[in-house]
């Protein structure tokens, strides 16, 4: 997973409108540790906990989002649209004028608007275009999986093992697992890992979590989130213009890589004073 410059960072700051309060350290959960037995019905379980997040195929959310990229502080808002097939609209929720940023992502294209600084950025990845704002490369597909509790798009369950104090993990295929415990005499998905991501579940709403911790486990500088997600609605009808991006004319296209080196005026390195 590639992280972006402390610059690039800086366009959350802008996006967002972050703030420079203190990030809380999240609650962490002890995942368990050692071989485990075997479990035998791995597959069951598996799909009796992922029943409600594999269900899903369009959801509108708006994300509040504090933590902490490198050396940059994160908080703000991003209104998000998500829909089967590897669409995504988010955008940085600003209190007032544009929004902070507009990424669009649909099959075969990917844009990131930057309308205050009126400049685009097209033929790019959309996980490297997520990655700059957020520090965390996913795509649309994933992120959805991510945000509703599947941790991993189309996971297909391997192996099981259970331990003595309650918990069960899966593995999926593409190298992730899927943490189980019951809840409220529900199966449910309370953590999940994938490669250079672990993700802890809480708030359970239905089987569907209502708040993420993500942290990078495999990549230098960490990136540690929390995201809460209010106004949820899921498998609505979406209008398809959502995922077709709008761009000015005056808009000035630029580079990942100039994007990279660019400077966003409210970035505010963890050392520095907060009031």
């Amino acid at each position: 997973m590639r992280f972006l410059h402390q610059a690039v960072i800086s366009y959350v700051v802008v996006g967002l409108l972050l703030t420079g309060g203190c990030a809380t350290s999240p609650r962490r959960l002890r995942l368990p540790q050692g071989p485990g037995s075997p479990l035998l019905a791995y597959v069951g379980m598996f799909e009796e906990a992922t029943t409600e997040c594999r269900r899903i195929t369009t959801m509108e959310v708006v994300l509040a989002i504090r933590g902490q990229s490198g050396d940059s502080r994160i908080r703000g808002r991003v209104r998000a649209a998500l829909a089967r097939p590897a669409s995504m609209r988010l955008e940085g929720v600003a209190d007032f004028g544009p929004p902070g940023f507009v990424l669009v992502a649909a099959p075969g294209q990917a844009v990131l608007v930057l309308p205050r600084e009126r400049q685009v950025v097209t033929d790019e990845d959309p996980g490297q275009l997520l990655a700059a704002l957020t520090g965390l490369t996913l795509d649309a597909d994933d992120l959805r999986a991510v945000l509703t509790g599947c941790v991993m798009f189309n996971a297909r369950p391997i192996r099981g093992r259970v331990y003595s104090d309650g918990w069960m993990v899966v593995e999926v295929e593409q190298g992730g697992s899927v943490y189980l415990r019951t809840v409220d005499d529900e199966l449910t998905v309370v953590a999940g890992a994938r490669p250079g991501l672990l993700i802890e579940y809480f708030d359970h709403v239905r089987g569907l979590p209502r708040r993420v911790e993500v942290r990078t486990t495999a990549t230098t500088p960490m990136t540690e989130l929390t995201v809460t997600m209010s106004q949820v609605s899921f498998n609505i009808d979406l209008n398809p213009a959502v995922f077709i991006p709008e761009v000015s004319e005056d808009h000035v296209p630029i580079t990942l890589e100039q994007l990279h080196r660019g400077t966003g005026p409210l970035a505010e390195p963890s050392g520095q004073n907060q009031d």
